[in-house]
C-alpha cells in the first residue's frame, strides 16, 4: 500500500513538473503615502496623491516607446534611488512627459538612457521643475537623444532648477518658453553635434516668430560645464545658440567649450522645420523661390556696403524688429516676382532710400511696415525695366521727404490705412518734392484712409501732398473720403502742370484749400463726398484788407461766394464792415474794411442840464425873497 501511495505521489510530482510555472515579477516602484508597491513606475505615479507625493524606483527598468513615463496634473517627487530607466523609443518619442500646469515636479537620483529618442524629458506646461542628480543621455555606446531636456512654448513663465545633473544630447537644453527662470548649478550640459552643419547646441534659446520665441528667458549657469563638440570629439560646435532678442545665458565659474552665437533670422516652412542664419541676407537667399518664409529674430544694423538684395519671390516677417541701414538703399528689390514684407521697421540712410525697386517690374506688398528715411525717400521706383511695377501697403507708415516716388512709366501704388509723411528741411535750390512724388507717364496712386502729412517752411524747398512733374502725362491720384490731409508751414496739396491734365480726386472738405491754390473743383461733390480738380473752372483771388494789412486771401470759383469771410478786425472807437459781401465773385477783388467813428455816448453830466439850470434859478430867487422879507420885518 505504501509503495502504491508513493508511486502516486511521484506521478503527481512529475505531472506538476510538466506544466509551465508562472512567476510573479518583482514590484519596481513604491508610493510613499500608501506604502503600496507596483509592478510599473507608471502605475505608482498614477496612484500617488495628486497634490504632493513621492514615488521611489526600486529597480532598473526598461520601457518601450509606448510606455513612456507620464506626469500629468500632479505635484510629485520621483526618487530614482540611483536606478536607471532605459527607454527604447525613437524619433518623435519622449522618455519622460511632464504636463503639470502650475505644479511642482521633482526628479532626483535618476538615470534616463534614451539614445534613439527625440526627447529625454519634455515639459509642455508652465510648472516648477527640479532636477537633482539626474542624468539624461544615451547611456553606454553611440547615440544620444535629440534633446535631453525640451521646454516647449507652453512652459512660458515657468521655473526650472537643475543641480548636480548631466544633460547630454544633440541639444542639452532645448528651450522655447518665454520669460522663464532657469538655474543650473554644478551640472554638465553637453551637445554632441552630428549634423553636417553646426545646427545643435548645448543650450539653445530658440526663436522663430513673434509667438515662438524665448524673449525674457534667463538661464543662469553656476559652476559645472557647458560643452559642444562635433562627433569626432575634438571640433568645437555651439555651446550656446541664442536666437532670442532679450533672453540671456549667464555664466558664473562655468567651463564653456564651444561657440556662443546669435542668429539674425530663420528660413523655414514651419516652427518644426527651419534653419538659423547669422545674417538677414543669408536667410533671404535660402528662402527665395521656395515655400520657405524668413522670420527676423532681432534688430539688425547693416553697413554702407550691405544693401539687402531681394532677387526672387520671398516673404519676410519682421516680427516688430528694426533694420537700420547705412547703405544708399536699405532694401534693393531686383525681381519680377512678388515680395512681401510684414511687421518690420526699416530706417534708411539719411538722404537716401528705404526700399528701392530698380531694374525689373516688381510686385511689392507691405503690411504693418514702417519705412523712414530722414531727408530721403521711403519707397523709390525708378529706372528702365521697372515699368508697370506695383506697390501695395496696408497699415503702414512711410516717411521721408517723399513717402513714395514713382518715376517709372505705368507703375502704381495703393495704400490702405497707411500714413504717408513728407518733411522737407532742404534749403531752396529749385527742386520741388511731394509726399506722393510722380515723374512718369500713366502712373496711378490710390489711397484709402490714413493720414497724408506735408511739412515745409519759408526758405525751404516746396513741399506738396502730390507733386507731379511737368511732362508727366495721364497721372491719376485718388484719395478717398476717409483720407486725412495735414498741411504744415507753407506746404500745399498739389504741385501740378495743368497742361498735362492730371486727374486729382479727393474729399470735398479740401475744396477751399484747392481753390486757394488756384484750382477749381467739380461741384457738387459726388455720392462719396469727393471732388475732382477741373482745369476749365476759373478761380479768382479774393483779398480781405484792413487798414493796409491783408487779413485773408481766398480762392473763389467763378460766380461763387466766399464760404467763410473773416471778421472785420476790431478798431477802438470805430465800427467796421467789409465793402463787399463776398458773393458772386467774377474777377479778382480786394475787399476793404470800412470803419465809421462811433457817436459819443450820453452821460449823467449833460442829461437834462436845462432842468438843473432852472432849478438853480428858482432856488436863488427863493433865497432872495426870504432875505427881503426878513429885512422888511425889521423895519416895521
Amino acid at each position: 500500500m505504501r509503495k502504491f501511495i508513493l508511486k502516486i505521489v511521484v506521478c503527481l510530482a512529475l505531472l506538476i513538473c510538466c506544466f509551465p510555472t508562472t512567476v510573479r515579477a518583482a514590484n519596481v516602484a513604491r508610493v510613499e503615502s500608501s506604502g503600496f508597491e507596483y509592478a510599473t513606475l507608471q502605475e505608482a505615479i498614477d496612484a500617488a496623491e495628486a497634490n504632493g507625493d513621492t514615488v521611489y524606483l526600486l529597480a532598473d527598468i526598461t520601457l518601450e516607446a509606448a510606455n513612456y513615463v507620464s506626469i500629468v496634473n500632479r505635484s510629485i517627487i520621483i526618487d530614482g534611488n540611483n536606478f536607471t530607466i532605459t527607454y527604447n523609443g525613437g524619433v518623435y518619442d519622449s522618455a519622460v512627459f511632464v504636463q503639470a500646469a502650475n505644479r511642482n515636479v521633482t526628479l532626483k537620483k535618476l538615470k534616463i538612457y534614451a539614445k534613439d529618442a527625440e526627447n529625454g524629458i519634455v515639459v509642455t506646461t508652465k510648472c516648477n521643475l527640479t532636477l537633482e542628480n539626474v542624468e539624461v543621455s544615451g547611456g553606454a555606446g553611440p547615440g544620444v537623444p535629440d534633446r535631453a531636456l525640451f521646454l516647449n512654448a507652453n512652459t512660458a513663465y515657468g521655473t526650472v532648477n537643475i543641480t548636480n545633473s548631466k544633460l547630454e544630447g544633440n541639444y542639452g537644453m532645448y528651450i522655447f518658453g518665454e520669460y522663464m527662470n532657469i538655474n543650473v548649478n554644478a551640472s554638465s550640459i553637453t551637445s554632441v553635434d552630428d549634423s553636417a552643419t553646426e545646427d545643435f547646441a548645448a543650450i539653445i534659446l530658440n526663436g522663430y516668430n513673434d509667438y515662438y520665441h524665448t524673449n525674457g528667458t534667463i538661464v543662469n549657469v553656476t559652476g559645472g560645464s557647458v560643452k559642444a563638440y562635433k562627433e569626432d570629439g575634438t571640433t568645437l560646435s555651439n555651446a550656446v545658440i541664442n536666437a532670442s532678442a532679450t533672453g540671456k545665458v549667464n555664466f558664473d565659474g562655468t567651463i564653456v567649450e564651444g561657440n556662443v552665437v546669435y542668429p539674425a533670422a530663420v528660413s523655414g516652412v514651419s516652427v518644426s522645420n527651419y534653419e538659423y542664419f547669422y545674417s538677414l541676407q543669408a536667410a533671404i537667399n535660402d528662402a527665395v523661390g521656395t515655400a520657405k518664409v524668413v522670420n527676423v529674430l532681432r534688430d539688425i544694423e547693416i553697413d554702407e556696403f550691405s544693401s539687402i538684395v531681394i532677387d526672387g519671390e520671398v516673404t519676410i516677417y519682421g516680427n516688430g524688429y528694426t533694420l537700420t541701414s547705412l547703405a544708399d538703399k536699405a532694401i534693393f528689390i531686383d525681381t519680377t516676382d512678388e515680395v512681401k514684407i510684414n511687421n518690420y521697421k526699416i530706417i534708411g540712410k539719411p538722404g537716401r532710400y528705404g526700399i528701392a525697386v530698380v531694374n525689373k517690374m516688381a510686385l511689392l506688398k507691405l503690411d504693418e511696415v514702417t519705412v523712414s528715411v530722414d531727408n530721403g525717400c521711403a519707397i523709390y521706383v525708378v529706372g528702365s525695366g521697372t515699368e508697370g511695377s506695383k506697390v501695395f501697403a496696408e497699415n503702414s507708415d512711410l516717411s521721408g521727404i517723399s513717402a513714395i516716388a514713382l518715376w517709372s512709366d505705368g507703375c502704381g501704388a495703393q495704400f490702405t490705412n497707411t500714413n504717408l509723411t513728407g518733411v522737407c528741411e532742404r534749403t531752396l535750390s529749385g527742386t520741388d518734392f511731394g509726399v506722393i512724388d510722380i515723374s512718369a507717364d500713366n502712373v496711378t496712386v490710390i489711397v484709402y484712409g490714413g493720414v497724408i502729412s506735408a511739412t515745409t517752411q519759408e526758405g525751404k524747398e516746396r513741399m506738396d501732398v502730390v507733386c507731379i512733374a511737368s511732362g508727366s502725362d495721364n497721372a491719376k491720384v485718388y484719395l478717398n473720403n476717409e483720407t486725412t490731409i495735414q498741411l504744415n508751414g507753407t506746404a500745399t496739396i498739389v504741385n501740378i502742370d495743368p497742361l498735362n491734365n492730371p486727374s486729382i480726386t479727393l474729399s470735398a472738405q479740401y475744396r477751399q484749400q484747392l481753390n486757394n491754390e488756384g484750382y477749381g473743383v467739380t461741384l457738387p461733390p459726388n455720392a462719396d463726398g469727393l471732388v475732382k480738380i477741373d482745369y476749365t473752372i476759373i478761380v479768382f483771388e479774393v483779398k480781405y484788407v484792413a487798414e493796409g494789412t491783408t487779413v485773408a486771401v481766398f480762392g473763389v470759383q467763378n460766380g461763387e461766394a466766399v464760404a467763410n469771410p473773416p471778421a472785420v478786425p476790431a478798431k477802438a472807437g470805430y465800427s467796421g464792415v467789409w465793402d463787399h459781401d463776398g458773393t458772386n465773385i467774377t474777377a479778382d477783388i480786394t475787399i476793404t474794411a470800412v470803419y465809421t467813428k462811433n457817436p459819443v455816448p450820453e452821460t449823467g453830466d449833460n442829461i437834462n442840464i436845462m432842468m438843473w439850470v432852472t432849478v438853480m434859478l428858482i432856488s436863488a430867487a427863493g433865497v432872495f425873497g426870504v432875505i427881503v422879507y426878513a429885512k422888511r420885518k425889521k423895519l416895521f
